[in-house]
C-alpha cells in the first residue's frame, strides 16, 4: 500500500509543526512568575507614593522654621525630592500591571497558536492515514492532490500563527511603551542652535542631532525607537508633506546605537548599503554617494555589491562604525546645573 507516500506526507507535515513550535517557543513563559513579580511590585508602589507625600508634608511644615529666599529654595528642592518618589511609585505601579498584562498576552498567544497547531494536525493526520490505503499503482497519481493539501494547509497554520505573534510583538511592545519612564527629554531651541535636557539633568546643546539626541543612526522615533527605550522625540518633521516622523531621543548612546544596529539587521539585511540608503538617508536629505564613499573608507568593505546580511559580525561592526561616524561627526556643548548659562536655568526648574 502507499508506505512511501504517507512517509513523504508525514514529512512534510512535520516540517510545518517544527515551524509551529517554534512559534510557540516565541511566546513562551512563566505567567505565574510575572504575576508574582506584579503582586512583589504593588506594595512598593504604595510606600514610594506614601514616602512622596509624607516628604510633601514636611516641606510644608517647615515653612515655620525657614524664612525668605533661602526657605523657598530649601522647600523646592525637598518637594522636588517628594515628587521624585512619587514618580518612582506611579512607575512601579505601571510595571506591576504590565506584568500581569504580559502574563495574559503570553497565555493568550501560546494558547492561540497551540490551537492553530492542533487544528492543522487534526486536518493532516487523516490524510497521512488516508495515503497509506492507497495501492501503489494510484500513488503518483494520488501524490499531487495529497501534496496539495498538507501544503495549502501548512501554510494557512503558520501564516494564521505569523498574525498571532504580530499582535503578540504588538501589545508586548504597547505594554513597554506604557511602563517606560514618566519624565522625558525636553528638547527645545535657543537663539539657531537645538538642545535637549535630559531627566538626570545634563543638557546637550548644540553640535549635531544625533549627538544631542544620544541617536547615532538618526533613527524616527516609533515603535522599534520606544523598545529600545526612546525617551521622547525632537519635535522636528523632516519632510511635513511626507509620513517621516521627528528623531527619537535616547537616554544614552548605547541605546540609540543599539536601535540603529537592530534597524540595519532586520529590515535592510538583504541590501546594499546604497539601496537601504535610498530609506535610511533618502537623497532629499543626503548626499548618498558621499555618504557610500565615506562608510567605505572607514570601513574598508564592498559596500556596493555585497548585501548588509552577508557581512560577519566584526564587517557589521565595521559598517556601523563608519555610518555613525558619517551621522554625528560634530559634538556640541554639555550643561549641568552649575555649568549652565542664564538663559537655560529656568528650564530646568527648581
Amino acid at each position: 500500500m502507499g508506505a512511501g507516500l504517507a512517509a513523504t506526507l508525514t514529512s512534510m507535515r512535520d516540517g510545518y509543526v517544527a515551524q509551529l513550535d517554534g512559534s510557540i517557543r516565541e511566546v513562551t513563559g512563566d505567567p505565574a512568575a510575572l504575576r508574582r513579580m506584579k503582586e512583589e511590585l504593588v506594595p512598593q508602589a504604595k510606600l514610594a507614593n506614601v514616602a512622596g507625600g509624607e516628604t510633601g508634608r514636611h516641606a510644608t511644615a517647615a515653612e515655620a522654621g525657614w524664612q525668605g529666599a533661602a526657605y523657598a529654595s530649601m522647600r523646592a528642592r525637598v518637594q522636588g525630592v517628594a515628587d521624585e518618589f512619587v514618580d518612582a511609585g506611579n512607575v512601579l505601579a505601571k510595571a506591576a500591571y504590565g506584568f500581569e498584562r504580559a502574563a495574559g498576552a503570553l497565555e493568550k498567544a501560546s494558547g492561540e497558536i497551540g490551537r492553530i497547531k492542533e487544528a492543522f494536525t487534526g486536518a493532516t493526520d487523516p490524510m497521512i492515514e488516508q495515503a497509506r490505503q492507497v495501492p501503489p499503482a494510484q500513488e503518483a497519481t494520488a501524490a499531487k492532490a495529497f501534496t496539495r493539501n498538507i501544503d495549502a494547509s501548512g501554510k494557512q497554520a503558520t501564516g494564521a500563527a505569523a498574525k498571532v505573534l504580530k499582535a503578540f510583538d504588538d501589545q508586548m511592545w504597547a505594554i513597554a511603551s506604557d511602563v517606560g519612564p514618566t519624565k522625558t527629554a525636553q528638547p527645545g531651541r535657543q537663539g539657531n542652535e537645538g538642545y535637549v535636557i535630559y531627566p538626570n539633568g545634563e543638557v546637550r546643546y548644540g553640535g549635531e542631532r544625533a549627538w544631542r539626541n544620544n541617536n547615532p543612526g538618526n533613527l524616527e522615533y516609533g515603535p522599534r525607537a520606544r523598545r529600545f527605550g526612546a525617551i521622547g522625540a525632537d519635535g522636528y518633521r523632516r519632510d511635513p508633506r511626507k509620513s517621516q516622523g521627528p528623531f527619537a531621543i535616547f537616554p544614552d548612546e548605547a541605546s540609540g546605537a543599539a536601535a540603529m544596529r537592530d534597524l540595519m539587521r532586520e529590515t535592510h539585511k538583504d541590501k546594499t548599503l546604497p539601496e537601504a540608503l535610498r530609506t535610511y538617508a533618502p537623497s532629499s536629505e543626503n548626499d548618498i554617494p558621499a555618504y557610500v564613499r565615506a562608510v567605505a573608507d572607514h570601513s574598508g568593505l564592498d559596500v556596493t555589491t555585497r548585501t548588509i546580511g552577508s557581512y560577519t559580525q566584526d564587517e557589521f561592526d565595521r559598517l556601523i562604525a563608519g555610518m555613525r561616524l558619517h551621522e554625528s561627526a560634530r559634538p556640541g556643548t554639555v550643561f549641568t546645573r552649575e555649568t549652565a548659562p542664564p538663559w537655560l536655568l529656568p528650564r530646568l526648574g527648581p
